[in-house]
């Protein structure tokens, strides 16, 4: 998914996103040590550019089994993007930078949000 707006927000609730990117948690670990070369992938599950006007909000979800991605296994964020969760849950996800996130610029709020194997 790619956006680029001065003024939007996306809302994601209660949604499961299984991304199912076939590697074991071995790969994935030997990929970032750098014992393999990784798989060039430029795009990314979810690509927002934006303003301060620009919101993201996340509650309840599930995100998992997202990468291997250069910036951000999920969410690669630029601008002044607002980002916000509560209460979901990321697993299994991988980045050369950011195995979750990675951000640009942007503000991050997580509340009661569970980080595992990442």
């Amino acid at each position: 998914m790619y956006s680029s707006s001065e003024d939007y927000t996306l809302s994601i609730t209660r949604s499961l996103i299984t991304c199912e990117t076939p590697y074991k948690t071995d790969d994935r670990t030997a990929i970032l040590q750098n014992n393999i070369l990784p798989p060039f992938n430029s795009t990314n599950t979810i690509y927002l550019t934006g303003t301060a006007l620009t919101q993201v909000k996340i509650s309840d979800s599930t995100f998992k089994q997202c990468g291997i991605n250069e910036d951000g296994g999920i969410f690669r964020l630029e601008g002044k993007v607002n980002f916000t969760d509560f209460k979901s849950t990321y697993s299994d996800n991988s980045a050369i930078e950011g195995a979750i996130i990675s951000c640009s610029g942007c503000n991050v709020t997580m509340v009661k949000s569970t980080i595992s194997n990442n």
